[in-house]
Order: structure tokens, then C-alpha cells, then sequence
């Protein structure tokens, strides 16, 4: 009787992927196909946020990304935050493109302390979302909000990212 079952789930199951196969619509899987652009190189000027250190101060960052589809990607980035000590942050960047102009990415990695001339490495994770407007083709503008968690301290940031897709 099992077998029996499972024989006929089988053909059902056949039978419906041939049944929604049989449109009139040709659909490709190949991404490269399509004029969309599939790198991207962005610069972002934040503002910083210790919540221990309880201090404000500059934050700079780079990233590149490859988009995999239209809706993820993936990347690295790298991280200079001017503070009381330098945090140099270099991290794995993965992005879902929610909507088309908004992304959230997840950012684990690590960040170089240094202070008073020496350097501790520290784990990072990071979120962020970000909104962009396009002013070319190529060229796009907008806010970017970031929270990264340091092994000592929680970072917060808000910035304005420009990004260039090729």
C-alpha cells in the first residue's frame, strides 16, 4: 500500500511540473542575459556612534559586490572608524535586494583595534540597510543606517552611501 502511494505522488508530482512547464512565456535562468549591471563599488561617509565609549566620530567605508541574481549578492568591505582608537573593519558582505531600491546586507567579519600603538584583533557583525537613488545609470545616492557589533562595544551609523554599478 506504501508503494503504492508513493508511486502515485511521483506521477502526481510529474504531472504538475509538466502541467505549469507548458505556457507560452520562454524564461531563461541565465542572469548574464539581461542588461543589468552585476557589479557594484560604493563609498559611504557615516557618522559613528560608540554606545559604551559614548562618543560621536567619523566613519569611512568602501565595499564591492557581486550580484549572484538581481535580488543577492555578495561582497567585501572595508571600515575606518576615527575614534579614540583606529578601528580598521574588513567584512563579508551578502545583500538581498528587498525592493529595487532598497537593500539590506549582513556583514560579519573583523576589525583591527588599535590603541596607544597596539593592535587586537576583534570579531564584528553587522547590519545594514540601505535606500538608493539613481542619478545616472550607472551612479546612485542615498542614506545608509549600519549597526555593528564589536566584541567590546556596540557601533552605530548613519551615512550617506554613492555607489557606482558596472
Amino acid at each position: 500500500m506504501k508503494l503504492l502511494k508513493t508511486i502515485t505522488l511521483c506521477v502526481m508530482l510529474i504531472l504538475t511540473i509538466n502541467v505549469f512547464g507548458q505556457h507560452g512565456i520562454k524564461r531563461t535562468n541565465n542572469y548574464f542575459s539581461y542588461k543589468d549591471r552585476a557589479n557594484e563599488f560604493g563609498g559611504t561617509v557615516n557618522l559613528s556612534y560608540f554606545r559604551y565609549e559614548g562618543n560621536f566620530s567619523p566613519n569611512f567605508q568602501l565595499d564591492y559586490d557581486h550580484f549572484i541574481t538581481k535580488f543577492f549578492s555578495i561582497g567585501v568591505g572595508y571600515g575606518i572608524t576615527f575614534n579614540n582608537y583606529i578601528y580598521n573593519t574588513f567584512t563579508f558582505d551578502t545583500s538581498l535586494r528587498l525592493f529595487n531600491d532598497f537593500t539590506f546586507t549582513f556583514k560579519p567579519g573583523f576589525s583591527l583595534k588599535t590603541a596607544k600603538g597596539v593592535t587586537h584583533a576583534q570579531y564584528s557583525m553587522g547590519a545594514c540597510a540601505k535606500y538608493e537613488f539613481k542619478i545616472s545609470d550607472n551612479i546612485y545616492l542615498g542614506p545608509k543606517f549600519e549597526i555593528a557589533i564589536l566584541q567590546d562595544d556596540v557601533n552605530y551609523l548613519a551615512g550617506i552611501h554613492l555607489g557606482y554599478m558596472f
